[in-house]
């Protein structure tokens, strides 16, 4: 999340956006899909670009990857 380039001061509410990625088994990010916009392009976009730059995702606790992962993303949370 600090990664994330959004001011949400001017937000009403705390709209969702909601991601699916999916990953190949070292945690580099393959594809990522916009499943449900937030209402502010703005701020998908940024969850969008915010993705891209990380490149990949972290491990689960066991050292796996799951192949697929849905994201939900608010900007005030």
């Amino acid at each position: 999340k600090p990664k994330i380039t959004f001011n949400p001061a001017g937000v009403v509410g705390n709209p969702a956006v909601t991601i699916q990625v999916d990953l190949a088994p070292d945690g580099r990010i393959i594809k990522q899909k916009l499943v449900k916009s937030s209402g502010l392009s703005e701020w998908d976009n940024a969850i969008l670009r915010t993705l891209e730059l990380a490149g990949s995702l972290p491990k689960d606790d066991n050292g796996s990857v799951p192949r697929q992962i849905t994201l939900i993303f608010r900007p005030k949370d």
